[in-house]
């Protein structure tokens, strides 16, 4: 996997840093989840978002195995939910204070109803790279010893490039599990670990800076404000602008 940036900008932990990652976890082994912690991610995900009878499952494995769980459109979420499973086998560096509860994480992306994910078409970049983006990004925490939480976001390489022609969208945005039953859904409280569940989209780089500057939490008033919805994946959608 090659190497992105990672911002761990966070007003709840008081960073306002910009991380560049410049070497690569040395640990490198992995077991992949139990039986046990599959069953209960696949039993939350059905109760909360819906069923689903297909997994991407991974070939090949780089320092943690990586599925994704992909639940269609229904009547809790009329998306396409992709939902990570594996990332949650390594415990994250969070900081002391949310260790309790943020230390183990799981990552959810909403793609439209329409959007292509039958076998053929995931070979073309256009409709694989919102798969790609979810994958990289659950790697992170594992690949450079580090973490994430809800208002990092992390650019698309450095410099930042398009993820597709398809878009000018640049980066990557963790947020809430919206669309979801998110009190509900966002913490799964099993057996040996509590795992969060962050939602993962992509944004524009002028929406990012805004971020930086100024905090997530501006970020989603601005969205709010200007009715635009960035929580799923649209590549063409209005960019977020700070227009005062």
């Amino acid at each position: 996997m090659q190497q992105q940036n990672q911002n761990n900008n966070d007003d709840t932990v008081n960073d306002k840093s910009f991380i560049r990652h410049d070497s690569l976890n040395s640990d490198t082994h992995f077991n992949g989840l139990s039986r046990e912690e599959m069953d209960e991610i696949e039993q939350h995900v059905r109760k909360y978002i819906g069923p689903f009878d297909r997994v991407l499952h991974e070939l090949i494995s780089d320092r943690l195995h990586l599925d994704i769980i992909i639940v269609p459109p229904n009547d809790k979420v009329p998306f396409n939910t992709l939902i990570t499973m594996g990332a949650s086998e390594f415990e994250m560096k969070v900081p002391p204070e949310l260790k309790k509860n943020f230390s183990y994480a799981e990552y959810v992306m909403y793609l439209p109803a329409n959007w292509k994910l039958d076998e053929a078409s995931l070979k073309e970049n256009k409709w694989y790279w919102p798969i790609r983006m979810l994958k990289t990004i659950a790697k992170i925490p594992r690949t450079f010893d580090s973490w994430l939480f809800y208002g990092h976001t992390i650019p698309n390489f450095d410099p930042p490039q398009v993820f597709d022609e398809s878009t000018k969208q640049k980066g990557s945005l963790v947020t809430y599990p919206y669309y979801a039953d998110q009190k509900e859904f966002i913490f799964l409280k099993g057996a040996k670990k509590t795992v969060v569940f962050w939602g993962v989209t992509s944004i524009y780089e002028g929406e990012w800076e805004i971020k930086l500057a100024k905090g997530a939490d501006y970020l989603e008033e601005l969205a709010s404000k200007q009715k635009i919805e960035h929580a799923w994946i649209n590549p063409t959608r209005q960019e977020i602008k700070d227009i005062g």
